[in-house]
């Protein structure tokens, strides 16, 4: 529903009216804390520095897609995950018990059976690319490293929407920016109710509430169940269109979603976060 709202507009028009709603949303919150010394100019700044190379998060999913297929993109965005468990438990030292690499490992195999199995019984080959595996493992590593400084930031006592607003609005002048080269600013006097709507979605509820949300989950619950509710996620964007659309659910996705359910039942499940000891 979403792509058939935005059909009419070009991905750097559609990136601009994400973020610029996203920062509108945001700034204030910001502004409260600098007022409330919650936060201070210079860890907005350090934010915004190093949210910068994400902007190109869209440019990467397209490029490998288009180099590849998009069944093989999705196989590797699977592993993005695993990648976020690893440097996740190295900074942050959160406690990881023998029940929730099971149940992580479940989500894995989930994700995997979900994915993987329609594209093997398919007649469609997947074409592999080495450029396109290093974009996904540099956009992986990337990301996280981005997640803990989130997580990090908001321990420090900011509020969670004030750290996003200075990573959309650096997002937004990017995106304005790469609109206005590409020659697709002009889109913005032909705007729809449906394209307005999709882009308050896409800032706001996906962006904003959706990383707020998933931090303070990242914060309480730990690596681990962070980890295994991405897997979750991915089940959610492959269930909702189904739905929508009235298809047939198959035995892989069926399949594949039961055990990342269970995974996630298991990491979830009466764990608290804690770090494990420095050692000296």
């Amino acid at each position: 529903m979403i792509r058939i709202a935005s059909n009419d507009l070009s991905v750097p028009m559609l990136m601009a009216l994400r973020y610029v709603i996203a920062a509108i949303f945001a700034l204030p919150f910001a502004i409260i804390a600098l007022k409330k010394h919650q936060v201070t100019i210079k860890r907005l700044l350090f934010l915004m520095l190093v949210s910068a190379p994400l902007i190109v998060d869209p440019l990467i999913w397209q490029y490998v897609v288009a180099t590849t297929n998009a069944s093989f993109a999705a196989i590797l965005s699977l592993t993005a995950p695993i990648t976020f468990m690893i440097i996740s438990t190295i900074a942050t030292r959160d406690r990881i018990s023998s029940k929730m690499i099971v149940g992580f490992l479940s989500a894995v195999f989930g994700g995997f059976i979900m994915v993987l199995l329609p594209n093997l019984n398919s007649s469609a080959a997947l074409n592999f690319g080495a450029i396109p595996v290093i974009l996904m493992l540099i956009q992986g590593i990337v990301v996280s490293v981005l997640l803990i400084i989130f997580r990090k930031e908001h321990e420090r006592g900011t509020p969670m929407v004030a750290i996003l607003a200075p990573v959309y609005s650096t997002w937004a002048i990017i995106s304005v920016a790469m609109a206005f080269l590409s020659g697709d600013m002009g889109q913005i006097h032909s705007l729809t109710t449906s394209n307005w709507l999709v882009g308050i979605y896409l800032g706001i509820v996906a962006s904003i509430l959706m990383n707020a949300v998933s931090t303070q989950y990242y914060e309480r619950a730990g690596t681990t169940a962070s980890a295994t509710m991405k897997y979750f996620k991915k089940f959610l964007t492959i269930l909702i269109p189904i739905l929508v659309l009235g298809e047939m659910l198959s035995w892989e996705i069926a399949l594949g979603a039961a055990f990342i359910i269970i995974g996630v039942i298991i990491t979830s499940r009466k764990h608290k976060n804690k770090k494990l000891p420095y050692s000296r």
